[in-house]
């Protein structure tokens, strides 16, 4: 799954820091299709997660399918009501737990309305996008992303691509399997 450089460039990360991630991607295995978006799949997420110095970026990618159960404009009430409260849950900091050694606390969240914007009215992806900032950083080791798929039950399978100082890597998690090790 590539980057999307889009929540990168909005949460002002260093200009040079996607481009070296997009040239190292490849070589791992990680580069998706040539538009830089991941495949709509249902059921499946991309989530990236990137440590520059003390903040970690946390950026997630999902069919709104897998988020409210549908991808048409909601027109019903109750859809309307379904999509405020999937925009609620996914800004919340305690929807991705990172290991209390590292002590990160939240600085901000992005999350848009895939339904407010223009494009492809057939599939619409929600994009969010968390920073922490990190005391601990180079304590950073582990993502559990039980919260995301209790809260989020139609999410069969997150594929988190990660990129940390020491190194990078990539792992698919599960409502089974949700914990992964961020190996360096």
């Amino acid at each position: 799954m590539p980057l999307s450089c889009r929540g990168l460039f909005m949460l002002r990360l260093p200009a040079c820091l996607p481009l070296i991630l997009m040239a190292t991607l490849p070589a791992t295995g990680l580069a998706g299709d040539l538009d830089g978006h991941a495949a709509h799949q249902h059921g499946v997420a991309q989530l990236t997660l990137v440590l520059e110095k003390n903040t970690v970026q946390i950026g997630l990618e999902s069919p709104a399918d897998n988020i409210v159960g549908f991808e048409h404009a909601p027109a019903k009430p109750g859809e309307k009501a379904a999509v405020a409260a999937a925009l609620s849950t996914l800004r919340r900091p305690t929807l991705f737990g990172l290991n209390a050694e590292a002590a990160c606390g939240k600085a901000r969240t992005q999350a848009g309305n895939p339904f407010d914007a223009s494009g492809n009215a057939a599939h619409r992806d929600f994009d969010v996008n968390h920073v922490f900032e990190c005391s601990q950083p180079t304590r950073l080791n582990r993502l559990d992303a039980s919260p995301l798929f209790k809260a989020f039950p139609r999410l069969q399978s997150l594929k988190v691509d990660y990129a940390l100082p020491g190194g990078q890597g990539s792992v698919t998690l599960t409502a089974a399997s949700p914990n992964a090790m961020l190996v360096r």
